[in-house]
């Protein structure tokens, strides 16, 4: 079983997306199909109030569906977890009675809502779609045959992320057709229009062809520009502020703090660096702070190739299979963390990466080296891996739809928000390696970082990704102007990969937390495990950081 990040679990260990339903269990007249699978962790009665709430009110919450009869509906549990619980809700014709005297013939009468929760939120188009929306346009004319009903299960302090602006940003987004339509909204819930599609495989992502379409909708995805809120009133993002400081006076004065202030102030900053504080702090609340001494941290039951990547076979360097972080850590660093326990020791070192990545941030926006390299803060700002745009952060396999035509969609923005244009990138790569499908016995994922993109693939997909930029955005944005003859030059791409590298420490670290604050008491042996995911995910943060030392991007180890 596996818990995916938005918190929901899913069947049989698999990480489906919310979109593809090749396993569902079904609920129907107040019977669970009795599955062991990842709804165990709610109970029955539960999920039972949960699929009566969804057929009382959904018949008023969709357009033409007020007048369905109750047996008209017919409402599917797709997952039950901790974030949210989605349902599958179809209006299907009801089954005419043989002889003329039906006895379930009064649950067949319209219904009557006198009381409906979505009266004044279902939602009017006001933005018109992206013409190269993968989504089919929405008729708001006909009624639609099936609808997707998420009941969320967290409050406005979720942990992890805004849940008030994750909604925002979705509605927004499926306005855009970027993101499915936001039909209607409820107290503690939404529905939203049905896709069909399926789930990229890891295998898939494997794929130049796969990678090429994934460059050019990350490429997409980056561009948009989003409202502001209106509701927040919070202080600016100081790590965003902090970027803001790095650039130079030419760019500074376009984006100085006071503007920085009014567009980024956000009730919980999404940026990496105020993430990896906000997530390594909540990792100190729970049972990862038992986590004290070498002695006291599992061995790693994930065995990483002897290979660390292709990056260090390319070195000729070769790692014995390793028992976790711990192993790869130098005799002064290891004395460290027994001082401070595990989550301590590497809160200090997320530090110790944002003062790496800043510095590469200021090295890059030095003027001549930027007047060199890019020829204009315009050229930077679209080609850079170090500007800020709006972010997926969390592209994985699971969260790529493919369509019948190949067509490929992002979906689940729960995490999204302001992030370094190279962050999606450097987690894509990190998810690359990683496999949750079908892995039967604990800890219900394996590593295999030879899958890591060597150096050749991560500057194709670099070079595919900007020069779909640079095509599509570059007249628009100024940029083509100061790029001599259109093309992406080799220190461009060069520089882009340095910063995927430096973010995938980002993903590492932020994920590591995630899952340590996720760790329960007792971790049971058949379900995924929160302790392990976390140690390999800061043993391929120690692997990486190792090759980053022998390119001279990364400090030497203590």
């Amino acid at each position: 079983m596996r818990l995916r990040r938005s918190g929901t679990f899913f069947p049989q260990g698999r990480r489906l997306s919310e979109a593809s339903q090749p396993q569902i269990d079904r609920v129907e007249d107040g019977l669970s199909s009795g599955k062991e699978d990842g709804l165990r962790h709610r109970s029955d009665e539960q999920l039972m109030a949960d699929v009566a709430r969804v057929r009382s009110f959904i018949g008023c919450c969709v357009k033409g569906w007020e007048k369905l009869p109750a047996d008209a509906i017919d409402v599917t549990v797709l997952s039950g977890g901790l974030s949210n619980r989605l349902f599958a809700v179809e209006a299907v014709p009801p089954v005419p009675s043989g002889n003329g005297n039906d006895p379930d013939a009064d649950e067949r009468q319209p219904r009557q809502h006198r009381h409906c929760p979505c009266d004044s939120r279902k939602e009017q188009s006001s933005t018109a779609p992206d013409s190269r929306s993968p989504y089919p346009a929405w008729d708001a004319t006909t009624p639609p045959q099936r609808v997707l009903v998420r009941l969320y299960g967290h409050g406005q302090e979720h942990s992890f992320f805004d849940a008030s602006e994750e909604r925002r940003v979705f509605k927004i987004l499926g306005e855009l057709g970027i993101a499915p339509k936001c039909l209607a909204e409820f107290p503690g819930g939404r529905v939203e229009t049905w896709i069909t599609g399926e789930a990229l495989k890891r295998t898939d992502l494997q794929n130049e062809a796969v990678q090429s379409r994934i460059a050019t909708i990350l490429g997409n995805f980056h561009q948009i520009g989003l409202p502001r809120s209106s509701e927040s009133a919070s202080a600016a993002d100081p790590a965003w502020c902090r970027w803001v400081q790095q650039l130079p006076k030419v760019f500074s004065e376009r984006i100085d703090s006071e503007e920085c202030q009014a567009e980024h102030a956000r009730p919980r900053c999404d940026f990496a660096f105020c993430r990896l504080d906000a997530w390594g702090a909540t990792a100190r609340e729970g049972p990862a702070m038992r986590l004290l001494t070498r002695s006291q941290i599992p061995a790693l039951k994930v065995a990483l190739s002897r290979e660390a990547s292709p990056d260090a076979h390319e070195a000729g360097v070769v790692t014995p299979v390793v028992a976790g972080p711990l192993s790869l850590l130098s005799d002064a660093e290891k004395r460290r963390l027994d001082e401070v326990g595990l989550v301590q020791y590497y809160q200090e070192e997320a530090k110790k990466l944002e003062q790496v990545v800043l510095a590469r941030v200021a090295h890059e926006l030095e003027p001549q080296r930027l007047k060199a390299v890019y020829g204009s803060a315009d050229a930077w700002q679209l080609l850079s891996g170090a500007s800020v745009v709006f972010s997926h952060n969390d592209v994985q396999e699971n969260n790529v739809i493919q369509y019948e035509d190949g067509r490929l969609q992002l979906i689940d923005f729960e995490y999204s928000g302001r992030n370094f244009r190279s962050y999606d990138m450097g987690n894509l790569f990190r998810e690359m390696t990683i496999d949750y499908a079908d892995v039967e016995g604990y800890p219900f994922f394996v590593v295999d970082m030879s899958d890591y993109p060597s150096l050749p693939t991560r500057q194709r997909f670099i070079r595919a990704y900007l020069e779909n930029l640079l095509s599509v955005y570059g007249p628009v944005s100024g940029a083509s102007k100061a790029v001599p003859h259109g093309t992406v030059s080799k220190t461009v791409v060069d520089n882009f990969e340095v910063m995927v590298e430096l973010t995938g420490l980002v993903s590492d670290l932020l994920w590591a937390f995630w899952s340590l604050t996720q760790m329960p008491e007792v971790e049971p042996l058949d379900e995924f495990s929160h302790v392990q995911y976390a140690l390999a995910r800061l043993t391929m943060y120690e692997h990486k950081k190792n090759e980053l030392v022998r390119r001279g991007l990364f400090p030497a180890r203590g």
